[in-house]
């Protein structure tokens, strides 16, 4: 490997120390030496690291996709085009979001945009490519510093920034400042491959379903509301594994044991109805922040992370938790004393058995007691897994390179808003704010990450009619792409409210599937989106990302072509070389394929043979999965569903001859598809 250029910055004694050029970097201080794919410092005297920077080649063509990887969970994760740019927050309407303090939500308040076209940074890892063709470089330690790898194509040149402000190293120190491992191949392997070079194990846990309140009541939760949801799963027996319950239980944040009146039974009496009920039950924290009504904020302002000048450090800003929210100082030991007690009352007194753990990136704001913002997150997550034990951890909001091999599941998108995108933040280029659109396009741009490291999270689908302005086919693309790429399913409806049409909808994901998802390609669009709202029609159009996907799936008895339209124009697809059969429409379809806006479809590739063989089921959202067993011997068809499988569904067979085929004794009717196949059905 070629260093082209290393610059290290570093305080000793109150003095900023630069160095600068290639290795060997030496002077009175300290040593810095290359050793393969790695740099080992070794210093005589104490010192303090302000920043770290390398350039090294890298071989772009015009053509290449570059894959950004985002901070946070939050941070959209997706392939750019080098037309593109990310602009970050623009500091010209610095007034308009300065209040929202939304720079500390993602990686602006300590990495500076460069704002240009094909120029682009990715944490962690990072790719550039086309096709079955990419070259990926990622760091092999995001514990002790974060790793930032910037994109500079018109140059070929690639700009690493190790984050190591605040590293304290003590006098005879011998540190592995960062270590990089490259690969190449298609997408997907190349990431599989870097992930067992970091050390990951793919997670064993299940995929899951679930219920959280959040999505459709936000804080205006109460006992009531929780036990009434309960009993519509209960009573519709529906095989969801997670009963949850998020904001709005405590009376503040950061008082997590101080319960609003609406909940006069309390938490532990939830929790025992949620488990009679036959579900696990799940419980909304953010350990690692308060607001400024809460009680530990006001009677203990010792526990707050404060900068030299004694200021407090702000995470965020929230509405809902009237205003401004701060950081914990979580090497206060009367901090770690109270949250070890939050925590034991929660998993062990109330009994619930998963905590989702949210806004976790507070932790990583400020560089603390000699660590970096990567250290300090890192050991703040093992010591939470040291309390939940094996308890069930579900991380929101936290840097993702941090979270691998440290939580059960993980966020892995913005969260779904009630739009299909939120104009207003989407105009100053908000990364992390709350959009549909894009927790759908970073939810494909993640997938990959889904079992490595932990389990992925893509945040609800919505089904229901009421509460929210997304049309049929946005919500049906939603449920899909959260369905093939996402490990936990939740929904925040009301199921008892929905109508037997969207029940059937509902019901049509059990038994859960993971059908594998192969050469899953984008397809690059950008468009105008102007809001329908009056109200914000002065804010114009905006330019949002759209693309469109194709891939293939594999299914119990067949391929699926894969088609997923995000964008706001139909497309017209040309279909593989084939005879596909389409489950929304019970019908078939060869060389195209029509796709609405902002639609998604499945069309299993049908091969008639001279038997009577599997043409298609309407049983399950993934066709083939709702069945035990399926044969057709000489001229008779059996067959067995599973237990939660839709029993209102459909089974096609198909074959090249016009032969019998009876089911329980009594002949189906063969029909002749213009295709030139024979075709027959059974009601299941």
């Amino acid at each position: 490997m070629v260093w082209k250029k290393i610059t290290l910055t570093y305080e000793y004694q109150g003095k900023k120390n630069t160095l600068t050029g290639n290795t060997p970097l030496v002077n009175e201080h300290l040593s810095l030496q290359t050793q393969e794919n790695s740099l080992i410092l070794s210093n005589k005297v104490p010192i303090r690291l302000l920043s770290l920077e390398v350039i090294i080649p890298w071989n772009y063509t015009k053509k290449d996709r570059i894959f950004v990887h985002g901070f946070q969970s939050w941070s959209d994760s997706r392939e750019f085009t080098q037309q593109e740019k990310i602009p970050g927050l623009p500091p010209h309407l610095r007034f308009a979001y300065a209040q929202y303090h939304l720079e500390f939500y993602g990686d602006y308040h300590f990495y500076d945009y460069t704002r240009k076209k094909g120029q682009f940074h990715s944490h962690g890892w990072t790719l550039s490519g086309q096709g079955e063709n990419w070259h990926l470089v990622g760091s092999l330690d995001e514990n002790s510093a974060y790793t930032i790898f910037e994109h500079h194509p018109e140059k070929r040149v690639l700009r690493i920034i190790r984050d190591v402000e605040g590293w304290e190293m003590n006098a005879g120190s011998i540190t592995n400042l960062l270590s990089l491992f490259f690969t190449s191949g298609n997408l997907s392997y190349a990431q599989k491959r870097y992930f067992e070079m970091y050390g990951l194990s793919p997670s064993q846990l299940p995929k899951i379903s679930g219920w959280t309140s959040w999505y459709n009541y936000y804080t205006n939760i109460s006992e009531e509301i929780i036990l009434s949801n309960l009993k519509s799963f209960k009573e519709k027996k529906l095989p969801i594994n997670i009963f949850q319950i998020d904001d709005g239980y405590q009376t503040a944040v950061g008082d997590w044991l101080s319960l609003k009146p609406s909940f006069p039974h309390g938490m532990k009496y939830i929790a025992d109805a949620i488990h009679e009920a036959g579900f696990r039950a799940g419980l909304w924290l953010a350990p690692f922040i308060c607001e400024s009504k809460s009680i530990i904020y006001q009677k203990h302002p010792e526990w707050i992370l404060r900068y030299d000048d004694g200021s407090p450090v702000i995470a965020g800003y929230s509405e809902n938790w009237n205003g401004d929210f701060y950081a914990l100082d979580l090497d206060h030991p009367e901090v770690k004393n109270y949250l070890r007690e939050v925590f034991h009352t929660v998993l062990h007194e109330w009994g619930f058995d998963m905590v989702k753990l949210d806004f976790l990136y507070a932790a990583s704001i400020k560089p603390s007691y000699g660590k970096t913002r990567a250290s300090q997150m890192a050991q703040a997550l093992s010591w939470i897994r040291e309390l939940c034990k094996d308890k069930t951890i579900l991380g929101c909001g936290v840097p993702i390179t941090s979270a691998l091999g440290k939580v059960d599941y993980c966020r892995i998108g913005c969260d779904v808003g009630l739009d299909w995108e939120d104009i207003r933040p989407a105009r100053i280029h908000f990364r992390e704010r709350i959009s549909t659109i894009k927790a759908i396009t970073t939810t494909l741009g993640r997938f990959p990450l889904n079992r490595i490291g932990f389990i992925n999270d893509p945040d609800v689908f919505i089904l229901r009619e009421t509460n929210n302005r997304l049309s049929h086919e946005q919500k049906y693309t939603l449920y899909m792409v959260n369905q093939l790429f996402g490990g936990l399913l939740f929904t925040s409806d009301n199921v008892g409210e929905y109508s037997s049409q969207t029940e059937n909808l509902y019901r049509l994901q059990f038994p859960l599937a993971e059908p594998p998802v192969e050469s899953l390609t984008q397809h690059h669009e950008i468009y105008n989106f102007r809001p329908r709202s009056s109200s914000l029609q002065a804010v114009g159009p905006v330019k949002i990302y759209a693309s469109y996907y194709t891939g293939w799936v594999k299914l119990p008895f067949c391929s699926a072509f894969l088609i997923i339209n995000t964008g706001n124009k139909t497309l017209s697809q040309k279909l593989p070389e084939g005879i596909f059969f389409d489950p929304l429409q019970e019908n078939y379809h060869q060389k195209t394929y029509t796709v609405p806006p902002y639609a998604t479809r499945i069309l299993l590739h049908i091969l008639p043979s001279e038997r009577w063989q599997y043409g298609g089921s309407t049983e399950h959202l993934f066709p083939g999965h709702g069945f035990l067993s399926l044969a057709c011997t000489n001229t008779h068809l059996s067959y067995e569903l599973h237990s939660h499988a839709f029993s209102g569904g459909k089974l096609f067979l198909v074959s090249l001859q016009d032969s019998p085929l009876e089911y329980q004794g009594k002949p189906l009717s063969i029909h002749k598809h213009p295709y030139g196949f024979f075709y027959t059905s059974i009601e299941l």
